[in-house]
């Protein structure tokens, strides 16, 4: 497992941060192990173009066109190698896998763009609507339910449609891509690409 929380002072004062040991360890993934590589979970903040690794920050941050919304430079998708793998990407940031953004740019949402940096039997899956995790017990302490669930606010995500003219709309949940395009027959739970 690679926990990018424990990227240094040190490393922060030479300039490294969260995005750039994404990248490294996303490049140097074949080397951890002679087998296969079957799933990939990245928890992070995120939008529908962008992951964003510093809760807050506009420049720690992946994108699929190296800028971010204010149109400043940032790390580009390109940047990461193609990776073969025989499973899932799951993508825990919101809006990676916004459904208008995906149906209104000709480079789609993160998730369709990633999955175009992905080879082999493989998928992403992104949220249309923004990530929360556990439930109402979690939230006061009595429950260690982590599990990933659409948030119960979803300022961000109805940002996102007024952004791109949409009308207002419920977000659907996780949606999964493959080499850039969405598959409207999964179903959330259920991987259907590359089931043996």
């Amino acid at each position: 497992m690679i926990d990018l929380n424990d990227v240094s002072d040190e490393d922060r004062n030479n300039g490294i941060t969260e995005v750039d040991r994404f990248i490294s360890e996303w490049n140097d993934m074949p080397a951890y192990n002679e087998r296969a590589i079957s799933g990939i979970y990245v928890f992070t903040h995120g939008n529908d173009r962008a992951l964003i690794f510093e809760d807050g920050s506009s420049t720690n941050a992946i994108s699929i066109n190296g800028r971010n919304r204010a149109g400043e430079a940032i790390h580009a998708l390109t940047e990461l190698n193609e990776v073969e793998l025989h499973g899932v990407v799951s993508l825990f940031s919101c809006n990676a896998g916004h459904l208008e953004t995906y149906a209104s740019l000709p480079d789609g949402n993160l998730a369709s763009a990633l999955s175009l940096r992905i080879t082999g039997n493989s998928s992403v899956i992104g949220y249309d609507g923004n990530v929360g995790f556990g439930n109402f017990l979690t939230a006061r302490g009595l429950s260690d339910d982590y599990t990933p669930r659409l948030s119960n606010d979803q300022e961000g995500y109805y940002d996102i449609l007024a952004t791109r003219g949409a009308r207002r709309r419920p977000p659907r949940g996780s949606v999964q891509y493959k080499d850039g395009v969405i598959n409207n027959a999964y179903v959330p739970g259920m991987f259907t690409w590359g089931a043996a």
